[in-house]
């Protein structure tokens, strides 16, 4: 009977780890003992017969069949998900779920075709014979990994300080007015190194990852950070993009005595319009709330950022109808109900989109010509949400700009990939903490001059 009721609380704690496990969960450390402690829990039940327990369950043959690809599923399912989320860092449940089934498809065809004829074939019955092939698989494996490792420092490209990689503040060096940034083909640093690149983010994704509400979620989470005791109020809202920014708003409030609110959603802009992506009625509900949230805290200053340039018009469905004026109607609709309560707003303008191809991994493939990861700067901004802020803010002149281009693509035709020694973009078109940082003298200018010198620095 006990070993009926292990089998039964092993399913448990392995269900548990599978739908309240997340991103905030420490891992690896103590939590990892609730899976394998309920995995052998699971084993232990089935084995000698034993009523009550789970073996009927897992004894049926579909569960028998996944069982023996298990192996290969766990070797496959996770370099697929890794490559999807690369391309896309806010993949939502549903597409993970279903990358993680197609995966049995690919598990399915090793095991037959490479696992099983290598584990029966008579080639390999010899124990000599198959102990050195796993020696020499397992020498493979270690000098990868080793290239692997080495890759960060191809080229003589170590990793920077924080005094030697400055970043954006080269740009303020008179002796670098000349420069041309996208010309320069190689540093003897960079900060963040390109494979560090994807983690180097504000830290409340991981201390805080409620801060930005995630697909499927449209309830809007209101997160303080820096003075949370000073009188004033700064709130940014709209999707990663503003997000971005948190820490070096944190810094300037602390300076100035305010705090910064932070309202966002992953993927969603700020409008109240649907969006072609599969998130369009979360993403609409949640700005609407989120209006609705702003001016209940009555903050001294919004300001509002995301990715997106276009939306759908009402009633149409698909990406081939999106328009960029259904974007700035739904913009329009939320700043005219803050702007009515007296609330001022100012439009921080979306960095240059790099598009597709990671610039991070074009400067670890690269590290000896960095010019091959420059991109078009006219057509980065085009990608980006700024052509539809500026139109927004042409039909709501009430609401300043907040333009940080020039420190983000400083160059008059090309975008760098790395500035002052500094990685510009990690995945997607998001920036690094690193660089967004290093541009705190630049922020704190153009917010004195959006705001008509009530926050910021001249």
């Amino acid at each position: 009977m006990l070993r009926a009721v292990g089998g039964w609380v092993g399913i448990g704690l392995i269900a548990y780890a599978v739908f309240f496990f997340d991103e905030s969960t420490t891992w690896p450390g103590a939590h990892a003992l609730v899976p394998t402690v309920g995995a052998a829990l699971m084993i232990a039940s089935g084995l000698t017969l034993t009523p009550g327990s789970p073996q009927r369950l897992l004894s049926i043959a579909p569960m028998v069949w996944i069982g023996g690809l298990s192996y290969s599923i766990y070797l496959w399912h996770w370099p697929i998900l890794v490559a999807a989320q690369g391309d896309n860092p806010d993949l939502r449940i549903r597409w993970a779920v279903l990358l993680m089934v197609a995966s049995i498809i690919p598990a399915w065809l090793c095991h037959k075709f490479i696992e099983n004829p290598i584990r029966f074939g008579t080639g390999f019955k010899p124990t000599g014979r198959a102990l050195g092939l796993g020696a020499a698989l397992t020498a493979l494996g270690v000098a990868v990994g080793m290239g692997l490792s080495a890759s960060a420092t191809i080229g003589s490209v170590k990793e920077g300080t924080s005094t030697g990689s400055v970043g954006a503040a080269a740009l303020l060096d008179p002796a670098n007015k000349d420069v041309v940034w996208s010309d320069i083909k190689k540093v003897d640093s960079i900060r963040p190194l390109p494979v560090n690149a994807p983690d180097d983010r504000p830290p409340f994704y991981d201390d805080k990852p409620e801060c930005q509400v995630r697909n499927g979620d449209s309830e809007p989470f209101v997160c303080e950070f820096g003075d949370t005791s000073a009188d004033r109020s700064v709130l940014i809202v709209g999707d990663s993009k503003m997000g971005q920014w948190e820490t070096t708003f944190s810094t300037i409030g602390k300076r100035e005595g305010f705090k910064p609110i932070q309202i966002t959603k992953s993927a969603c802009p700020f409008t109240d319009a649907l969006i072609a992506r599969g998130n369009e009625d979360d993403c609409r509900a949640f700005g609407i709330k989120a209006v609705q949230k702003i001016l209940e805290l009555k903050p001294d200053l919004v300001i509002t950022s995301h990715r997106r340039n276009d939306a759908l018009p009402e009633g149409k469905t698909g990406r081939e109808n999106v328009t960029q004026d259904a974007m700035v109607d739904g913009m329009v609709k939320h700043w005219k109900k803050i702007t009515g309560a007296g609330i001022p707003m100012v439009a921080l303008l979306d960095n240059p989109d790099p598009g597709e191809d990671p610039v991070y991994e074009c400067v670890a493939q690269n590290p000896d010509d960095l010019t091959k990861c420059a991109f078009d700067k006219a057509d980065a901004i085009k990608r980006s949400g700024a052509p539809a802020a500026l139109a927004a803010v042409k039909r709501m002149p009430e609401v300043k700009v907040m333009g940080l281009t020039q420190t983000l693509c400083p160059d008059d035709k090309l975008c760098a990939a790395v500035v002052g020694n500094v990685l510009i973009n990690r995945q997607g078109s998001h920036v690094t903490r690193a660089y967004v940082d290093s541009a705190i003298t630049r922020l704190e200018e153009a917010l004195f001059e959006a705001t008509d010198g009530k926050f910021g620095k001249k």
